[in-house]
């Protein structure tokens, strides 16, 4: 079973101005490692929080199907597609009617509907689904701070911080603020 980002979202949660403003910087030296900075905090972000903050495409493969499956890096817009490998080994597509959803990352068979039974073998059900949030503006906003101050603390030490023997990468103050919306599932 594996999860890939196949399509990363075409904008960012945070601006440009919002880091500059964040870090106060005025001029333009700066402007491509902020870039890298914004995509990269939100990604560990996402990884940490279990969630999807902004429109990205996944794939989630599955050795089979299970009563529900779980679509992690929810919330879940819209499934694009389920896929399956036939007991002959075949290729197949569930047709959208045959399984529902929630935005939480739920996937079950449509009620009065039983999936179809797939080959023994690793992977073979397959996923398509987008998730995250359809705007920046639907992020909220101690996320949002949470970034920044990660932001703010590669700006100032460009490698992880080393404090004694503990190597933190995360500022504390950012994991309280992302703390409430961790997914416990994880």
């Amino acid at each position: 079973m594996s999860l890939t980002r196949t399509l990363d979202s075409e904008s960012e949660v945070l601006s440009l101005s919002d880091a500059k403003t964040h870090l106060r910087i005025t001029g333009t030296d700066d402007d491509d490692a902020l870039r890298v900075f914004i995509a990269g905090i939100r990604h560990k972000v996402e990884k940490y929080l279990g969630k999807t903050l902004i429109t990205s495409t996944w794939v989630k493969t599955f050795d089979s199907f299970a009563e529900v499956l779980f679509l992690p890096m929810h919330p879940i817009q819209s499934i694009t597609s389920v896929e399956y490998v036939d007991t002959n080994g075949s290729p197949q597509t569930l047709a959208s009617n045959q399984y529902q959803f929630d935005g939480q990352g739920r996937l079950s068979a449509a009620y009065g509907v039983t999936y179809p039974s797939t080959r023994e073998q690793f992977d073979a059900v397959t996923v398509t689904y987008i998730a995250g949030k359809t705007h920046a503006g639907n992020v909220e906003f101690d996320i949002k701070l949470a970034m920044l101050m990660w932001i703010g603390s590669h700006d100032v030490g460009r490698e992880d911080a080393i404090i004694g023997t503990i190597a933190s990468s995360m500022p504390d103050g950012a994991k309280s603020l992302l703390a409430t919306h961790r997914d416990l599932k994880l």
